[in-house]
């Protein structure tokens, strides 16, 4: 595996930005394309997100963002955190052929990530969430 670059912010929505700057940072390094550098910013700022708004509740946490390159053309993001353990993977994907304002609210980033990512992954370990999210960074993008 390269090199793991990481970064770790304090789980607020106003800290997301950052990572996304981060992440896009190292993957402009590798030469990725604007429209595949696109969905890897909207996976990671739903994690993120999910990380602010649900995995410490009314206390204060930390995210840590790690971004490496296993293979030529891969990119994986790894998001850590010390909050409440979730598995985003087993969260039901919404019906989206329901009329929106008759869908249930919530789950529509998470269904999102997995449309934007290759692979979505996750493991609870030593008190930390841990997701995993893979891009091929080579995939031409289908709208």
């Amino acid at each position: 595996m390269g090199d793991i670059k990481e970064l770790t912010i304090e789980a607020r929505l106003e800290n997301i930005e950052r990572a996304i700057d981060f992440i896009n940072s190292e993957l402009e390094k590798k030469g990725c394309m604007f429209d595949v550098m696109q969905r890897i910013d909207l996976a990671l700022e739903e994690m993120l997100v999910n990380v602010s708004h649900y995995a410490y509740g009314e206390s204060k946490g930390e995210a840590k963002v790690e971004i490496s390159f296993p293979e030529e053309g891969l990119v994986q993001l790894d998001i850590w955190d010390k909050g409440i353990p979730y598995d985003p993977t087993k969260k039901e994907d919404p019906d989206v052929t329901i009329p929106l304002k008759q869908r249930k609210k919530g789950g529509l980033g998470i269904y999102m990530t997995k449309m934007v990512m290759d692979e979505m992954s996750y493991e609870y370990i030593d008190g930390r969430n841990h997701t995993i999210l893979r891009k091929d960074l080579n995939k031409k993008v289908i709208i």
